[in-house]
């Protein structure tokens, strides 16, 4: 008897970026907003680490639903009081979901590069590990 398996793998219609920044959530979403057009707002829930704590603290998260054009943003706080959501990504303060092709964001990405409190804006769609994760996280 023949097995078949339905192709879902969700992350190819997905982008991850990572953001390096020491400006606060708040500072960074104005910045963000501004500077690039967006218009992010905070979703009023919280994510938590994987690795269970006594008092887990929920990590922000921001999300604008770009119903011009379809796309939806998700902006996650990687470091928050000195929690990691995924410790394997250090370097990456912030986490950036996108669900459109890269190819989308050109104008974008450039924008993000030359807002002043981010440091370094990178691409880490190599992890789809990590990022079938967070877009679990927006279900």
């Amino acid at each position: 008897m023949a097995q078949y398996t339905l192709d879902d793998d969700i992350t190819d219609d997905n982008c991850l970026f990572g953001i390096a920044s020491h400006a606060k959530p708040y500072q960074l979403v104005s910045e963000i907003n501004s500077h690039v057009g967006m218009k992010l707002k905070h979703s009023g829930k919280g994510v938590f680490p994987k690795k269970v704590q006594e008092e887990p603290i929920p990590h922000p998260y921001y999300i604008w639903e770009d119903s011009e054009n379809n796309i939806d943003y998700y902006l996650f706080v990687n470091n928050f009081h000195r929690n990691y959501l995924i410790p394997t990504l250090k370097h990456a303060h912030y986490l950036l979901l996108v669900n459109c092709d890269v190819y989308l964001l050109e104008k974008q990405i450039k924008d993000f590069k030359t807002c002043q409190k981010i440091l370094s804006f990178f691409d880490l769609n190599q992890h789809q590990k990590h990022k079938q994760l967070i877009y679990q996280w927006t279900l």
